[in-house]
């Protein structure tokens, strides 16, 4: 609301608010006159409400929405407190009209900060998604590797797993903490950008390209569950990893369906609500059912299709 109001105020020109101005002016010269008997303006003592003009009418207004007031006309009753009412009007249309007379190019060079800042933040996000999508990749060829066939029973010692598929293990519960850091940092920024109304002045490209980078990203993960057997996702799916995916799946979830609301942009819709369609693929395909490893070690995951 507080941002949607500054952009109110930006958007309407200098010209618009002298003429403004002028009209405050003459709508409350002609308040002044309208006023009742013992309620108006005086000029001097002894002089009626009824002999004031609408010139001296339209002074007086002047002097007070530029709070000069002379002192040569003198408020009586109830134009007391509107002259009061028009002294803050007038200081706030001068703020209004100093700070659009002398920050227009300040508020350029603020806005090609902020582009600039915004787009460093979403290339530095991107980066980071492609090194998480890297190691994922690395993981899902890995995969055969390291669950080369579907064990009968879990190992029930963690020392008695393959050297192979210990490295995995540790591997994977590493790429899952890094994408599960990765997803609250971007989601949470990309919130609050959206919270405070500077989402609409983002630069779209970046935005489109790092909702490409995190699609992939979840695309490589889904496959890494469709590559392993029921067993080996048990392995894989510790208390902890099983809290990370489905916390970074709901985030994704929650932001996409904000940002496809708010967007007024086709193309970063549709790339936001891949991403949630995705995520809730996933979601739903394996962590739909909760988990508990250590009383279910044999539970079936269902598989699903992207």
């Amino acid at each position: 609301m507080r941002r949607g109001l500054i952009l109110s105020i930006e958007k309407v020109s200098l010209t618009t608010y002298a003429f403004l101005y002028a009209g405050a002016v003459l709508f409350f010269a002609i308040v002044y006159l309208s006023m009742p008997m013992g309620n108006g303006l005086i000029a001097t003592p002894g002089t009626s409400p009824q002999e004031i003009g609408f010139g001296t009418a339209l002074y007086f207004s002047a002097t007070t929405i530029t709070t000069l007031c002379y002192g040569d006309v003198d408020p009586i009753g109830w134009s007391r407190g509107i002259a009061s009412i028009e002294g803050l009007v007038g200081l706030t249309f001068f703020g209004i009209m100093l700070t659009k007379a002398t920050g227009s190019r300040l508020s350029y060079h603020v806005y090609r900060l902020f582009v600039s800042h915004a787009e460093n933040r979403l290339d530095q996000f991107c980066s980071q998604a492609k090194k998480i999508e890297t190691d994922l990749r690395a993981l899902l060829e890995l995969t055969t590797t390291a669950f080369p066939e579907t064990p009968t029973k879990l190992p029930e010692n963690a020392g008695t797993k393959p050297p192979a598929q210990s490295e995995f293990l540790k591997s994977f519960a590493d790429a899952i903490a890094s994408l599960h850091t990765f997803s609250l940092g971007f989601c949470r920024y990309l919130k609050t950008e959206s919270e405070e109304g500077f989402l609409a002045d983002s630069p779209e490209h970046a935005l489109v390209k790092a909702s490409d980078d995190v699609s992939l990203t979840i695309f490589v993960l889904k496959q890494i569950f469709l590559a392993l057997s029921n067993q080996a996702k048990a392995a894989v799916l510790t208390e902890t990893n099983w809290k990370r995916v489905t916390e970074l799946l709901n985030h994704w979830q929650q932001i996409s369906k904000t940002i496809s609301n708010q967007s007024k942009n086709a193309e970063m819709k549709a790339h936001f609500q891949a991403i949630g369609d995705m995520s809730r693929s996933l979601s739903e395909s394996f962590f739909s059912v909760p988990r508990d490893v250590k009383r279910q070690p044999d539970q079936e995951f269902p598989s699903g299709e992207l």
